[in-house]
């Protein structure tokens, strides 16, 4: 809530209506007809992204060498450090810039400081937002987050597809209909229509209209 209040306050700042940002984060939505079994879907999808390979492979990209030797998926990180100056390799939850052995310390400072293995450690990093239950109280915590004006949407992530994206639309959209914070119909035939927003800048102020329809024809 935060986050979006503050956007909109710099958008007003710049002489912008604050709602012609709309805030779309990411997040993984897993949704099934009872908690419990929306729970066991989250888990078991955490399971098959997190092979014992894959979560190799991460270390490894910082690391910089072939782990299969001495890393214990269920330990603790190597005693030995990485052993290259530059990362060259990028597994989603390292970014391809970062100095090696300067993440490999966060990383043991991390898995000290909450008890991690190496399974719990990229477990942890690879986390992202998720919203897991019936459909119901999925519905009512979105609804709840959309008029707090936490955020305007979603960008779904399906944990599954097609499978994931069936259960979002056949499960998850008619609760949020209910709710009244998802559409009956589409608003217009355009993306800028469907998510309520105004013309873009140059098509309200006449004078960057012009501008653009000279650059255009330049």
């Amino acid at each position: 809530m935060a986050f979006t209040a503050d956007l909109r306050r710099r958008a007003r700042a710049y002489g912008r209506p604050g709602d012609d940002l709309k805030v779309f984060p990411g997040a993984a939505v897993v949704v099934a007809q009872t908690d419990a079994e929306a729970r066991d879907k989250a888990r078991h999808f955490r399971d098959v992204f997190l092979t014992d390979r894959r979560i190799r492979q991460v270390v490894e990209s910082v690391w910089g060498r072939d782990l299969s030797d001495e890393l214990d998926i269920d330990g603790a990180l190597p005693a030995a450090g990485p052993s290259v100056a530059e990362q060259t390799l990028t597994h989603g939850v390292v970014n391809s810039a970062d100095d090696p052995r300067r993440k490999a310390a966060e990383w043991r400072a991390l898995a000290e400081q909450r008890g991690f293995t190496v399974r719990g450690l990229v477990e942890h990093l690879s986390s992202t937002r998720e919203f897991v239950g019936t459909p119901a109280a999925v519905a009512d915590e979105l609804a709840y987050l959309v008029r707090s004006d936490a955020f305007d949407g979603l960008n779904v992530t399906p944990q599954a597809f097609p499978d994931g994206l069936d259960d979002v639309v056949d499960l998850l959209v008619p609760a949020l209909q209910e709710r009244g914070v998802y559409p009956e119909a589409y608003a217009g035939t355009t993306l800028r229509e469907n998510l309520g927003l105004p013309e873009s800048v140059g098509h309200r102020v006449p004078e960057l209209a012009l501008l653009a329809d000279a650059r255009a024809a330049s």
